[in-house]
């Protein structure tokens, strides 16, 4: 059954009728909405905010572990190549810019034992936590 023509434009015109005095909206919803928007807005910085903070965080201690992983490389190389003998705090001495990064200060620490030496590797910088990686290496 088709509903004719007039009697939904009668319609239309019934329930719109209350609107076609209004021509914008008033003072209190603008606020409302700059409120809402701001508040909404302000949400969304502090999100992106803390997301790019840890990121770099991230990095950097993904970069100070790289620092004390080459360290300890490097002590590697030189039992195989000078000898375990070699190896001994005296070495290897507090590097500031390790690894010519810019605020990274690299701290290398041998402690002697009957068999075998400790080899601990510390990277520090300024408002992150310090890596620290511990290695066995014995005279075999």
């Amino acid at each position: 059954m088709a509903i004719p023509f007039t009697f939904l434009t009668k319609l239309n015109h019934a329930i719109f009728r209350q609107f076609t005095g209004q021509r914008g909206f008033s003072l209190i919803e603008l606020i409302f909405v700059i409120i809402f928007l701001g508040i909404a807005l302000a949400t969304t910085l502090t999100m992106v905010s803390t997301g790019v903070t840890q990121s770099m965080d991230s990095e950097t201690l993904s970069l100070s572990s790289t620092l004390a992983e080459q360290k300890l490389e490097e002590i590697r190389g030189d039992k195989n190549g000078r000898g375990y003998f070699y190896i001994t705090s005296q070495n290897y001495v507090t590097e500031s810019n390790a690894g010519g990064y810019s605020g990274f200060t690299r701290t290398t620490t041998v402690t002697t034992y009957q068999n075998y030496k400790k080899i601990e590797v510390v990277v520090s910088k300024e408002d992150i936590p310090s890596v620290e990686l511990v290695t066995f290496l014995t005279n075999y």
